[in-house]
């Protein structure tokens, strides 16, 4: 067998069983609640080990959410900065950042992200530990603020310019928040419009605080 048809197959049967866990995790939460669907509960239901479970998630939300560890991340963030972003608010570009990373699961058939949204309805904790989540990527997500602040000239490149990177990043996670909880608590369908209402919670704020 060819390389290219091994790699193939290799990704063939890591989608699939990907798959197969994030059904087995989104169906425990909607039958029996999220304190039930544990790795333990979803990897048997998943047909795997718990220890192979975590070849593919890094925690039970995220298999919930359909949300992947960094490799995942950092395809989202590429793919942002990739599309170019000069000339635009800094603030449009970091939230759509936050929001993509948290949409890595996107993917996932209608009927997956339907009973998503219902989750997220009922239990909107799990979208908040994910969020509280995005400190252990803070890392590289800080890198690319600051990458994204560069090109702005209101954020010179001086010894504040870290700093100011991490507050920015710490607002537009905090707006992303603030507007899912939103809409959990609403029947609207998720949509662009979570990002805009997020970059609408910024604004107003910093004009309140001049």
């Amino acid at each position: 067998m060819r390389t290219t048809e091994r790699c193939s197959l290799r990704d063939r049967k890591r989608a699939e069983t990907t798959a197969r866990i994030e059904a087995a995790a989104v169906e425990l939460v909607l039958r029996d609640g999220p304190d039930a669907a544990t790795v333990d509960a979803i990897s048997d239901r998943a047909g795997i080990s718990p220890r192979t479970f975590f070849n593919y998630f890094d925690s039970k939300d995220s298999a919930i959410l359909g949300i992947q560890p960094d490799g995942g991340d950092e395809l989202v963030l590429e793919e942002r900065l990739a599309a170019g972003h000069e000339g635009e608010d800094p603030v449009v570009v970091l939230v759509g950042v936050v929001a993509g990373v948290l949409r890595t699961g996107s993917g996932a058939s209608s009927r997956l992200r339907r009973d998503r949204e219902a989750i997220i309805r009922r239990h909107p904790e799990i979208l908040g530990s994910q969020l509280a989540s995005l400190s252990a990527r803070k890392t590289r997500l800080l890198e690319y603020a600051a990458r994204i602040l560069s090109g702005d000239v209101r954020f010179p490149d001086d010894a504040d310019a870290d700093a100011r990177a991490g507050i920015v990043l710490a607002m537009c996670v905090a707006a992303v928040k603030a507007a899912f909880d939103e809409w959990a608590r609403s029947a609207a369908p998720v949509d662009p419009q979570i990002e805009e209402r997020a970059v609408a919670l910024i604004h107003t704020t910093l004009r309140s605080l001049v």
